[in-house]
């Protein structure tokens, strides 16, 4: 199942989630680099829910 996520571009997927209201917009206080780090975080393989 799909969340929506674009694995490749993650700033791209929090403003296109903070545009829908999935978000909050505090994220956007984070660069688009910033955000670029964060989304080395995350693992799409543990993301099959």
């Amino acid at each position: 199942m799909s969340r929506g996520y674009q694995y490749g571009y993650y700033a791209r997927t929090v403003q296109s989630k903070v545009l829908s209201g999935e978000y909050d917009r505090r994220i956007l206080i984070y660069t688009q680099q910033e955000l670029q780090i964060a989304n080395t975080w995350i693992d799409p393989d543990w993301d099959a829910d």
